[in-house]
């Protein structure tokens, strides 16, 4: 897969990431990273912390304003929209414009498109928006905002781009600062390199993807995600590739298992529920909803340990099998099984 890196569509899609800063959360950034991932992202983290402390003010009117799928936000989704379409703005401020000019269906499909991608991909076109609200796992306090958006779209847009522009001059200094670390990566990284090195990649196939060119994202350091956009109703944006300029040092760092990474794996599946919950998300054909039936939880609780499952190494995506979404990472369960053997000599 031959990836298409632009400096300026980077640096759109990282800026409308601005918000996620300041976004309440119920832990820290790095609260399931190794101390490995620490180390390596220990200048990035300090800085992280010192633009959320100077966006701090804003944090209700983001919280307020901006709506977010899994990863992504409305602007990202209408950003989307309009390089699909063939538009291709040069700057953030552009960028606005265009989204700010799309008609109310335009801004309704792509709310459609972020709750179809929080109810396994249907989009089900005889629900309303409300309706499709209804079935995700989005927490009360996030399904009133979406409500609210859903009844004015042209409004919300309009106050998300109003609040960004507000934040933008905040972070540019910051931006700059990262720009040559992003430069370099976008130029030598290798992801078929880092799909056949990385372990907690085995589970996944570039050609499964069937996409001979996507999209290629570079985010500075702090914004640590290494993740795909797929859209099947796109015609030139069905897959993108997003990834922080440090990606590659954080997947391969912990390929040796460590007594850091053996008390990590540990830590994450002593919750019992979250251990069935991993049992579950492994089966064929697994749908968070029935999982909540199933264990008795909510929803949201499911999404909740399904990313501590992902954060923590142990639940990998699978493209391989088009009917298990999940596949638990054997490498590492493997290798936590050694070390307890061999600490102990259980053999």
């Amino acid at each position: 897969m031959k990836l298409d890196y632009r400096d300026y569509r980077s640096e759109i899609v990282e800026k409308f990431f601005i918000p996620l800063i300041v976004k309440e959360r119920e832990e820290p950034f790095e609260a399931d990273f190794s101390q490995k991932e620490k180390d390596i992202l220990k200048d990035a983290l300090d800085i992280r912390d010192e633009i959320e402390e100077k966006l701090a003010d804003f944090r209700q009117e983001v919280n307020e304003v901006f709506l977010w799928g899994h990863i992504f936000n409305s602007l990202h989704s209408l950003y989307f929209y309009l390089l699909n379409g063939g538009q291709d703005p040069k700057t953030v401020g552009e960028a606005c414009q265009l989204i700010l000019a799309l008609s109310q269906e335009e801004v309704e499909e792509a709310m459609r498109t972020m709750l179809a991608s929080e109810n396994d991909g249907h989009r089900e076109k005889d629900l309303s928006l409300m309706e499709l609200l209804e079935k995700t796992d989005k927490k009360p306090a996030e399904k009133w905002y979406w409500s609210l958006a859903i009844r004015n779209p042209l409004e919300t847009v309009r106050r998300s781009v109003n609040l960004l522009y507000k934040l933008l001059p905040i972070y540019q200094p910051y931006f700059e600062e990262a720009r040559t670390e992003r430069e370099t990566f976008a130029r030598e990284f290798d992801i078929e390199k880092l799909y056949r090195e990385s372990k907690q990649l085995a589970m996944t196939s570039l050609d499964a993807l069937k996409i001979e060119n996507a999209q290629f994202f570079v985010l500075s350091p702090w914004c640590f995600w290494f993740a795909y956009y797929g859209n099947e109703q796109f015609d030139n944006m069905k897959v993108a590739l997003l990834a922080s300029c440090r990606i590659d040092q954080i997947l391969l760092s912990n390929e040796e298992l460590d007594i850091d990474d053996l008390t990590n794996a540990l830590k994450v599946i002593s919750d019992s529920t979250r251990y069935q919950v991993l049992v579950e998300l492994t089966k064929p054909h697994a749908k968070s909803k029935d999982i909540a039936e199933r264990l008795a939880i909510t929803g949201a609780a499911v999404s909740f340990h399904t990313q501590k499952l992902i954060n923590g190494d142990l639940l990998l995506f699978n493209t391989k099998d088009s009917d298990v979404k999940y596949s638990v990472n054997r490498d590492l369960l493997k290798q936590v099984i050694v070390k307890l053997q061999d600490d102990f000599d259980l053999e």
